[in-house]
Formats: structure tokens, C-alpha cells, sequence
């Protein structure tokens, strides 16, 4: 994997790249990465001629294909996506969308499982140095699943003030509804309604 602990590339003209078939090697390789981001990682690789970090890097491969061949689960990643949007506009102005912020806790989810996935490694093994910077994002994730659902909606437990807004919200709705049927009582003699109950359009009640 790339990273900015890496020295500088190989000024390899992208001319012999492609004759060497390297973009058609990445494009395979990118196919079987899970994410988003992996996919993007693996497309910008280019070749090392540093021979200190080529050892580092055979040493990772060859310990990860020894954790699969042993028959070892990889790093439970689940689903995600880059999140640079949602980390400048919390920059500016702190706040996000409900949708942002699940995109946020999608990501601390996936590093809070690879890095309880690397903290079984051995300590001394090149995988377990290489993965020491994750951090455990579980209390990010716990904090983001108990304040939104499933279904991208805000729980009551998200705050104290949504709990007694909602509950307001739900008297007064209750309060209308009652109103209404009386209305709707007063006139049925009136021969001036054709069904005896209220429906909802465009947030409005409609008699």
C-alpha cells in the first residue's frame, strides 16, 4: 500500500509502465480490493527502487498470505466510503447530516474491526506494525448508532430536547386529530362531506 512513510516512486516513464502491463496488473488487482478507497490506493501504486522498503513490503505480503493460508479470516471490513467531504465540513462549521455522519460512522466501524482483527497478530510481526496507527473507534460508533436508526432516521435517544419535542409534537397531532373529528361530526348532517375522515397531503390535513 501506499503511504506518505514511503519514499519517492521510480521515475518510470508511464510508456514502459504500460508496456510492462502494469495499469492492466493494478486494474486486476483493484477488482478484488473491497472498498473504495482500496481500489484507489491500489490504482495509484507505482514501482519502488528503494530495496529497504521492496523487503518491507515482501515481508507484509508474505505474512498475510501465510494468515490465509492458515485459514485465517481477514480484517473484517464492512462497507465504506471516503469521508474528506464530511472531515472539511466539520472543519467549518462542526455540523452534519444525518446521511454524513452514518458515512462517518461506517468508516470508525471498519476501523474499529481491523483493529480488533490486529490486535490478535503477534507483535513483532510486520502486519501488527504496519496496522499499530489504527485506533479503536468503538465509542465513535457506539455514539453514532445510539443516536441514529437504520433507516437514517434520528432516535429519541439522540438527544434530551428531540425526546420532549417529539412527544409534543405527537399531542399536538393528537390534539388536531380530535379537533377535526369533531368538525367532521358537526357536519355530517349537513350533506357537505363525502367521507367521515381526515387524511394527510403535503403535511396537511385534508377533510
Amino acid at each position: 500500500m501506499n503511504d506518505n512513510a514511503h519514499p519517492a516512486l521510480t521515475p518510470i516513464a508511464a510508456q514502459t509502465l504500460t508496456a510492462l502491463g502494469w495499469p492492466k496488473m493494478l486494474d486486476e488487482i483493484a477488482k478484488k480490493a473491497r472498498t473504495q478507497p482500496g481500489q484507489e490506493t491500489v490504482m495509484a501504486l507505482a514501482p519502488l527502487c528503494d530495496r529497504h522498503q521492496l523487503d518491507i513490503r515482501r515481508e507484509r505480503v508474505a505474512q498475510a498470505l501465510d494468515i490465509c493460508g492458515r485459514g485465517f479470516d481477514l480484517p473484517p471490513l464492512s462497507p465504506f466510503r471516503p469521508i474528506d467531504d464530511e472531515l472539511r465540513l466539520l472543519r467549518r462549521s462542526g455540523i452534519l447530516e444525518i446521511e454524513q455522519l452514518r458515512a462517518v460512522g461506517d468508516l470508525a466501524r471498519a476501523i474499529a474491526n481491523a483493529r480488533r482483527w490486529a490486535d490478535g497478530l503477534d507483535e513483532e510481526s510486520p502486519l501488527a506494525g504496519f496496522l499499530e496507527g489504527l485506533t479503536n473507534e468503538r465509542p465513535l460508533v457506539r455514539a453514532i448508532e445510539a443516536a441514529v436508526a437504520p433507516d437514517g432516521t434520528l432516535k429519541d435517544t439522540a438527544s434530551v430536547d428531540l425526546v420532549s419535542l417529539r412527544k409534543r409534537r405527537r399531542e399536538l397531532e393528537k390534539s388536531v386529530q380530535t379537533q377535526l373529528g369533531t368538525i367532521i361530526t358537526g357536519l355530517e348532517g349537513d350533506d357537505l362531506l363525502n367521507d367521515n375522515f381526515t387524511t394527510m397531503r403535503n403535511g396537511r390535513y385534508v377533510v
